[in-house]
């Protein structure tokens, strides 16, 4: 049998499944959580506490990692863009992430800062020592990361190079590393964990709540109509890839990727790339399409889900953008009149090619963990790293 179970494993320079499922998911979970630079949560949020604003936030953003990377890579590009022409990253990182508000909390955004010269001049006397002290993530933890995740995915390249089998939780992981390694160097000068904004003197333009009070439960549309309900969905989708606005009817604060503004220009230069780390993602999962599985059936479907993950982005992004000028140029989604059914045919499209990609995404989440019932000898060898190393 090319199979063994982890009890007929000898210990001595050998793995177990114990030590793969370790390390794989060690991996992940420093990629799906430790990695998030969260943005500052919004002042309806902060009322409800440091559980709600720290915990269920933070477990908000592992799930959107863990089932659509891409769509965190779009956010770290987005807020990149745009800090980078402000005074310095760390000040456009501050604008960006909602962490530079006016008196009465509400985010102050690009475009407010460049109709209004009292700002700018109030950002810039922000000591970039006081953001370093809000900032819980310094460059050496920074780089302590980057480093695990690429250590992990060495790792992986030497079992290679030793003619060794990586396991499809390992090679799930390395899609996680690879993202992470990526993030991190677009948000190198971003601030982790500011749970206070800087304010301004000034009060906002509109003075009026950013929100209604919401309840733990305030995800939850409240009306159950249709229009209503295509629209619940549509803003939490858009907000999930394009970042949102803060809205009253549907915003609980300041959005989870939440950027600021961009030009439409700059938004589909992000969005691309966005769409072409997701085809990266799905092609990570491609290169498990020889290796072993339980069954052939499993193998088959590992290889169906890997390619709809890696060909549905650009499409998907395609499709958007194309849907979204049609509509602008013809009228084509415009309340009241005939046409208005545009707008909605094509947000059940939308909706039901991403769930499609939820569902294929769950299998490659599960499938992982089911093929650990049987993997091949191979698997179960450890790297001799002094084989790496020149001698006589």
């Amino acid at each position: 049998s090319s199979t063994q179970t982890q009890s007929e494993q000898p210990s001595d320079s050998q793995r177990t499944v114990f030590n793969i499922l370790w390390s794989s998911l060690a991996t992940i979970f420093a990629c799906v959580w430790i990695a998030i630079h969260p943005n500052v949560p919004g002042p309806k949020l902060m009322e409800q506490g440091w559980f709600f604003t720290s915990v269920l936030r933070r477990t908000e953003l592992m799930i959107v990692t863990v089932f659509a990377p891409e769509a965190i890579t779009i956010w770290a590009f987005r807020q990149f863009f745009s800090s980078r022409k402000m005074l310095t990253l760390s000040h456009g990182f501050l604008v960006s992430m909602g962490a530079f508000v006016y008196s009465d909390g509400c985010p102050i955004t690009r475009q407010n800062l460049e109709d209004d010269l009292t700002l700018q001049f109030q950002l810039a006397e922000i000591p970039k020592k006081d953001i370093d002290d809000r900032n819980k993530g310094d460059g050496l933890s920074k780089g302590l990361a980057m480093l695990q995740a690429t250590w992990f995915v060495m790792h992986c390249i030497a079992r290679l190079v030793n003619n060794l089998p990586v396991t499809i939780i390992e090679t799930v992981a390395i899609g996680y590393a690879v993202f992470t390694v990526i993030n991190y160097a677009v948000w190198w000068h971003k601030p982790l964990g500011i749970s206070v904004p800087f304010r301004a003197t000034v009060a906002s333009p509109d003075t009026a709540d950013i929100t209604p009070p919401q309840s733990p439960l305030g995800f939850i549309p409240r009306k159950l109509g249709t229009e209503y309900l295509l629209d619940w969905v549509d803003f939490h989708l858009s907000s999930t890839f394009f970042g949102g606005d803060v809205t009253d009817d549907f915003a609980p604060g300041v959005p989870r990727l939440w950027s600021g503004h961009e030009n439409n220009t700059t938004l589909l230069y992000v969005v691309t790339i966005g769409a072409l780390f997701g085809t990266i993602f799905g092609a990570i999962h491609c290169a498990a399409w020889s290796s072993h599985f339980p069954t052939s059936i499993e193998q088959n479907l590992w290889r169906a889900s890997s390619l709809y993950i890696a060909l549905i982005p650009a499409p998907v992004i395609t499709l958007t953008f194309t849907a979204e000028k049609l509509a602008d140029r013809f009228g084509l989604d415009v309340p009241g009149q005939d046409n208005f059914w545009f707008g909605h045919r094509y947000r059940l499209l939308w909706m039901l090619i991403y769930l499609v990609y939820i569902v294929e995404s769950d299998f490659l989440l599960l499938k992982p963990f089911l093929a650990m019932r049987s993997l091949p000898l191979g698997a179960y060898e450890d790297i001799s790293w002094t084989d790496f190393l020149p001698h006589v």
